[in-house]
């Protein structure tokens, strides 16, 4: 082997060679320690996996002593498997630097890696076939952890199998689905909302002043109104709707209106007994699904029938809304109030 050609990373000592087939190899010290490696014998035992060759060099006491070399590709497994912040600072270093000044034109490389076209790569084959294995191996271990971290960070499978190519080619020159013959994956398209369930679709149409029980009649009031009314006008709008399935019964779909922001289902609400004014009103407790102020404003808004509370004290409005939403059912022939 030629002798070894003196780098600086970072004040960092990187010794570099050109053998007689044209393969760069690094010291494989030198690397691991510029990588951030605490235990360097170790790191390169793991991640290291071409054919250990070594080389003569004295130390700072003047003996001889081999060193292990490393080829490219267990350069770049040194380098992914480093998490210094430097390693991809350092990986330019070598391509954009090192390499250029060790080999020749018409050397392995005959530009950096990084920016080349798929079309590209067979120029940066080497014709060494040993050294083509190796870097061959180096691109599928690339690939595969590149890939388990990026499903791992979210991406879909057809995402994370186009950036460990990307990534492998980058690095090696080597496209891994075109020396597999696979096309380039793509996402499959998105999945289709899923329909919405009937209560929804019964509360939507209540609340823009769309929701007719009976033709001829006008749409429900979007309104204050027993959990009983509201419930019967459910059950009266799937059957003329002749939806498949069934129903919910009257405790899930209360508990269901409960859960919309804001709403009130469910709990009693003190109510006049009668709307019309007097001195002494009574009240009477009555459970009553009562929509959020938001959802009010907004149907009043899309022109839906509401009853306005104004000035109003909230019991006499309540009962106001009770009486108007069973007139409407009432109209409809829908028994909602069972008091």
């Amino acid at each position: 082997m030629n002798e070894l050609i003196p780098f600086d990373f970072d004040q960092q000592p990187v010794r570099a060679l050109l053998d007689e087939q044209g393969n760069t190899w690094f010291v494989g010290r030198d690397v691991a320690e510029a990588l951030g490696y605490s235990d360097t014998i170790n790191a390169i035992k793991q991640h290291c996996r071409g054919v250990a060759k070594h080389h003569p060099i004295v130390d700072a006491l003047g003996r001889a002593q081999e060193t292990r070399l490393i080829s490219e590709p267990d350069l770049y497994r040194l380098v992914v498997g480093s998490r210094l912040p430097a390693a991809e600072r350092f990986e330019r270093w070598v391509f954009e630097d090192v390499l250029p000044t060790i080999r020749k034109t018409g050397g392995y490389f005959a530009q950096g890696p990084l920016g080349r076209t798929p079309g590209q790569a067979a120029q940066f084959i080497t014709p060494n076939p040993n050294h083509a294995a190796d870097l061959l191996t180096a691109a599928d271990r690339i690939f595969r952890s590149v890939q388990r971290t990026a499903r791992a960070t979210g991406l879909s499978t057809a995402q994370a199998i186009r950036r460990a190519n990307d990534q492998a080619l980058a690095y090696t020159g080597i496209n891994m689905l075109a020396e597999l013959r696979i096309p380039e994956p793509q996402d499959p398209p998105p999945l289709p909302p899923p329909p919405k369930a009937g209560h929804d679709i019964f509360v939507e149409l209540w609340a823009c002043g769309r929701l007719v029980l009976l033709d001829g009649q006008p749409a429900l009031p979007f309104c204050p109104c027993l959990g009983s009314q509201a419930y019967a006008a459910y059950l009266a709008w799937w059957a003329r709707t002749e939806r498949t399935g069934w129903p919910l019964d009257q405790t899930r779909f209360i508990s269901h209106l409960g859960r919309l922001p804001g709403w009130q289902a469910g709990r009693a609400a003190s109510t006049w007994e009668t709307p019309e004014p007097s001195d002494q009103p009574t009240y009477r407790n009555r459970k009553m699904v009562i929509p959020s102020p938001e959802a009010l404003a907004a149907a009043a808004f899309d022109g839906a029938r509401i009853i306005e509370q104004d000035d109003k004290p909230r019991g006499q409005w309540l009962a106001e809304c009770h009486d108007a939403f069973q007139a409407a059912l009432d109209a409809a022939s829908v028994n909602g109030d069972p008091a």
